[in-house]
């Protein structure tokens, strides 16, 4: 279940959509994965093996399968399909698989900040890791309030949904994603936004 995504050029482990609990609105009508499942049948099938696989994981046995890849290891997302953190049991095997691999750096987007209990066991438990980039995924519908918030806890965040204008006030400049802007690196070899111990806040180009 471990895939090698070509366009971020890191392996990930993707979720079925039901994983998606704390998504709004907006994100879930325009959610890039929307086409995929119309292109692709045979999607939510993949989704259902993905969640039994991730059901059964365990951190040894995600370390065999990751360092038995011949492509680079040294980046890996939680997820680009589905939602990393469902429910709390979800941030402690991402703790577990980051603690069994510690030369490998671990990227999770999320929307599972919306969840009071979930935010603080994430940011309890993952923040303080050395491997694990944790960014909070925003968009058009989300408020100043709770973006105000996120920075205030010290999340990262990343944007996307409008194209010509950030919508938020931020302390810090705007990062435009070097990867959906421009096209000029994979997320890989990117130290820009994703993968920075400093709080940043990314905007990504629609896709």
């Amino acid at each position: 279940m471990i895939r090698h995504c070509k366009d971020i050029g890191m392996f990930a482990l993707d979720r079925g959509r039901s994983t998606c609990k704390f998504s709004t609105e907006f994100c879930s009508e325009r959610c890039y994965n929307n086409k995929f499942y119309t292109m692709n049948i045979g999607l939510d099938k993949r989704d259902h093996k993905n969640d039994a696989y991730w059901d059964a994981l365990t951190s040894e046995q995600f370390k065999k399968e990751l360092y038995r890849k011949r492509l680079s290891t040294k980046r890996f997302r939680f997820c680009t399909r589905g939602e990393p953190f469902s429910v709390s049991s979800d941030v402690f095997l991402i703790a577990e698989i980051a603690k069994a691999c510690p030369q490998t750096d671990f990227w999770a987007p999320t929307r599972a900040w919306r969840n009071k209990a979930l935010r603080s066991i994430i940011e309890f438990t993952l923040f303080r890791m050395h491997n694990v980039y944790i960014t909070a995924s925003v968009d058009p519908s989300n408020t100043q309030e709770e973006i105000d918030m996120l920075v205030d806890r010290g999340w990262s965040t990343h944007f996307f949904g409008n194209d010509e204008q950030y919508p938020f006030v931020v302390p810090s400049k705007i990062i435009k994603c070097p990867s959906k802007w421009h096209h000029s690196i994979t997320c890989v070899d990117c130290n820009v936004a994703c993968f920075n111990k400093q709080q940043t806040h990314s905007w990504l180009k629609e896709h």
